[in-house]
């Protein structure tokens, strides 16, 4: 039927409106059936034309036939040939509308016309759009066969999702085979509508969302001190539909090269994560000159785990570990600003088992600095925890008394730790230098009013702890002779040598391997409140302030278990005039021990919290709006009354608000009540107002402002109280993973500390730093960012980072450049964004390296 005998149809009056009809009529005898009924609607109408059997359908035609399915403006049924044809429009623009839209099961086409075979499943289509995986094929004409293989005649893939992108792939034969690959005869690479002299032979994509095996190819470049490299080149290794593995190395003209692993796992409601081992050897310096020579070895170990609470809700099993030998490695192989700022490395693998009325919980932990070098491992921390119940509650009781609330806990841990430098943590006999041992917990306490507004909470907490080692010094004497010599009377030169014989004292260390106990036990009890103080106002803009004051006053009262009948505490002889010192047989052990002297202490603190009700004047009238002022203002102190000496405490200050909204404020402070004496140098028993007109002297005081500027200023505030994180979004490149500020047009991270320190009473001494990260969104396109910081102390400007990204559609540009310091780099890339294709790249780069 051609297209004048269609356009003829539509002036007719026999059509039928919003017609839908779900299966043929039946086959006369000798006739094929279909293997499923057609299915088709239309939105404007449908017109039957019996004699030749055909279907024409108008307005939003959509046909079904088994998993396919066929949109378009216009489609005709041919029954006699088992053929459906599809056809857009155009509007009174000359825009097409209407365009076919093609589904086959999870495959998905584009076209100005299609023509489908309903009996043998073939179709051809012309000027067709199809994504497959992340590239988008367009093809002049397409056939497609019974096993869903397309054949393309003047292909064009796109590599990436805009269909405008000017970075095209054309080849003139192509076969896509689903869920597989796309393999092209001659091709080349066109930009801007301009042919490329860069082509192949032969064009062959990776196009299923199956693992498969493959080399990854290395990028290239040259380093001033290591030579030329070829970097992250290596292999990916689908396992299988659970598990992958990732191996990657680096190679450097000098000798220095580098191996990792990643390893990626996910079980279906089980657990998923990711495990990681690299390992580096850099040689720095020059061979010939062996004092500048050296080998920098270092490795690293990273393991998540997170366990689906589906699995098991009474089970719950964690990792996060985190372990790097040697700092170069993190200087070294650091992708962004956070990480090479990174010194300090956490890991904790958790298992817990919740029962009834109790919880068992293992865990290994560990802790680096690798300014300090320290590392503490942990393993294993044993915890069991009896949920707190109450033993003499009476149930069904309408009032509670005093002993209804007397609530007790029951907590054991049993914990095992390895504590050295990391170059020497393992040498030796680390037997020897483990510490462990085990602590109860026993604590009891209730609550009760008095005077109605008073709650007491008197408590008894009993605790112990046992070990297997214990700790001994012991004094003795080494005879010691010295020589001089002795003038002659007559020559006056030396001539006589003379002995002189006296002892040393030797104090000894020692460890025991015998059981030893230790207890603890203290009562305590507190008294709060809340008392409000309001302020009103008649006139101006404020129309309450609410002052909320929250004394609390403490009391605690523990014996002296550092008494010489507990055994617990000891004395040692440590010179010859006898004077001796004292030292406890849990010293240096993980929970420590009892403590030495009696308790019998006071305290009081008060916390203060200030609230104003503002006056608004709008269309509708006057309301209010509550600022708050004050978050939290606490002051603290205590009284010892066992102590010989210095029974006062420190005065310690906190408080932290929020001013304009945006800049959290927090600050902390110390005050000496006793003076300090400037010639012995030393704190003395007097207080300080016996000096002074002051009542306490100012000690140490800390102060931090964090703030966070941006285009929604809403988003930007939430990320006030997060921790400083100093990879700015430009670093990330355009991944999916940045936070709601990052994605703002423009965004700015503040971070000042200043600290004051008045250690001799005479000067303060003030460390103050400013670091900031940003971005900046001139366009969609592009992002600039920046992080950098300036050290007041040592008036020098911190680690400076400036980074650009530009989103070219299928392709990504970026320049980083580092001006100055260890990490002083450039790097300028442009490569596919395409992830099968981001080693297609143009990289440009001096690497840090080069500054080790």
């Amino acid at each position: 039927m051609s297209i004048s005998s269609i356009k003829g149809q539509i002036t007719q009056k026999d059509t039928l409106i919003n017609v839908s009809a779900d299966t043929l009529k039946p086959a006369e005898e000798g006739e094929d059936l279909l293997e499923s009924p057609v299915i088709y609607t239309a939105k404007d109408s449908a017109v039957f034309l019996s004699a030749i059997r055909q279907v024409l359908l108008y307005g939003k035609a959509h046909v079904e036939f088994g998993e396919m399915n066929l949109e378009a403006e216009f489609i005709e049924i041919d029954y006699s040939k088992n053929i459906v044809t599809a056809y857009g429009k155009k509007d009174s623009l000359g825009k097409p509308i209407g365009n076919p839209i093609f589904k086959d099961g999870q495959q998905e086409m584009k076209a100005d016309k299609i023509i489908y075979n309903l009996k043998s499943k073939r179709g051809k289509i012309f000027n067709a759009l199809t994504k497959q995986g992340e590239l988008l094929v367009i093809g002049n004409e397409i056939k497609k066969d019974s096993t869903n293989i397309i054949y393309m005649k003047d292909m064009k893939c796109i590599p990436c999702k805009d269909e405008d992108a000017r970075t095209i792939f054309r080849a003139t034969r192509a076969k896509i085979i689903p869920d597989d690959k796309i393999v092209t005869g001659p091709m080349y690479l066109e930009i801007g509508g301009v042919p490329t002299p860069l082509g192949l032979p032969f064009g062959y994509f990776p196009n299923s969302k199956r693992q498969h095996n493959g080399i990854l190819i290395p990028t290239f470049g040259n380093s001033a001190t290591q030579g030329f490299n070829l970097r992250n080149g290596g292999f990916y290794w689908g396992i299988n539909d659970k598990t992958d593995m990732t191996i990657r190395g680096d190679i450097y003209g000098n000798g220095s090269w580098a191996l990792n692993s990643t390893n990626n796992y996910n079980v279906l409601y089980k657990a998923n994560g990711y495990t990681y081992i690299g390992y580096s050897q850099f040689n720095i310096g020059d061979k010939d000159i062996p004092k500048d020579y050296s080998k920098q070895k270092a490795y690293e170990v990273r393991w998540t785990h997170n366990q689906d609470n589906k699995s098991d809700p009474t089970i719950r099993f964690s990792a996060n570990v985190n372990y790097v030998k040697n700092q170069s490695y993190n200087r070294i192989n650091a992708v962004n600003s956070g990480q090479f700022l990174q010194n300090s490395f956490q890991s904790n693998v958790n298992f817990t088992k919740s029962f009834k009325l109790s919880s068992l919980s293992l865990n290994a932990t560990h802790s680096q600095n690798s300014i300090s070098k320290l590392v503490e491992i942990t393993f294993p921390s044993l915890t069991f925890n009896i949920n707190r119940f109450y033993p003499f509650r009476r149930e069904g009781a309408v009032k509670q008394t005093v002993f209804d609330k007397i609530g007790i806990n029951y907590l054991v841990e049993a914990r095992n730790t390895l504590t050295g430098k990391d170059s020497s943590i393992f040498q030796g006999s680390p037997l020897d230098s483990l510490r462990y041992g085990v602590k109860h917990s026993l604590p009891i306490s209730t609550n009760f009013n008095v005077l109605k507004y008073i709650t007491v909470t008197p408590a008894i907490n009993l605790s112990s702890v046992m070990y297997t080692k214990s700790f001994s010094r012991e004094y003795s004497t080494v005879a010691t002779t010295q020589t001089y010599t002795i003038k002659s009377k007559l020559t006056g030169l030396d001539s006589t040598i003379g002995y002189r014989t006296y002892n040393l004292p030797l104090v000894t260390n020692y460890t025991n391997r015998n059981f030893v106990a230790g207890y603890d036990a203290n009562f305590s009890t507190a008294l709060n409140t809340k008392v409000f103080f309001d302020y009103m106002f008649t006139k101006g803009k404020i129309k309450q302030i609410r002052h909320l004051l929250i004394p609390t006053l403490s009391y605690l009262y523990r014996p002296d278990f550092g008494k010489e009948q507990f055994g617990i505490w000891k004395t040692v002889q440590v010179d010859t005039l006898g004077n001796k010192q004292n030292y406890s047989i849990f010293q240096n052990s993980i929970f420590g021990g009892p403590a030495q002297g009696e308790q019998n202490t006071m305290s009081i603190n008060l916390s203060n919290n200030i609230e104003a009700k503002l006056k608004q004047r709008t269309d509708t009238g006057v309301t209010y709006s509550k600022r708050t002022l004050m978050q939290n203002i606490s002051a603290g102190a205590s009284y010892n009354f066992a102590a010989d000496s210095f029974n006062m405490s420190l005065i310690n200050v906190t408080a932290r608000t929020k001013l304009f909204k945006y800049f959290d404020v927090v600050g902390s402070s110390n005050f000496d009540p006793y003076a300090y004496d400037k010639t012995t140098q030393r704190r003395v028993k007097e207080f300080n107002y016996t000096y002074s007109d002051n009542i306490a002297r100012f000690t140490n005081a800390n102060f931090a402002v964090n703030t966070s500027f941006g285009s929604n200023m809403i988003e930007a505030a939430r990320k006030t109280r997060q921790a400083p994180n100093m990879t700015n979004g430009a670093e990330k490149d355009a991944k999916d993973d940045l936070d709601e500020t990052e994605k703002l047009p423009w965004n700015l991270n503040i971070y000042y500390n200043l600290a004051l320190n008045n250690p001799n009473d005479h000067r303060l001494q003030p460390t103050q730093s400013l670091n900031f990260s940003g971005d900046l969104m001139p366009t969609k396109y592009w992002k600039i960012g920046i992080t950098s910081g300036y050290d007041f102390t040592n008036k020098q400007l911190s680690y400076t980072s400036f980074n650009i990204y530009r989103d070219l559609k299928c392709w990504e540009a970026r320049i980083d450049w580092v001006p100055f310091g260890l990490r002083k780099s450039y790097n300028l890339t442009i490569n596919l964004k395409a992830s099968m294709l981001s080693d297609f790249k143009i990289p440009k780069r001096s690497p840090p390296i080069d500054n080790f």
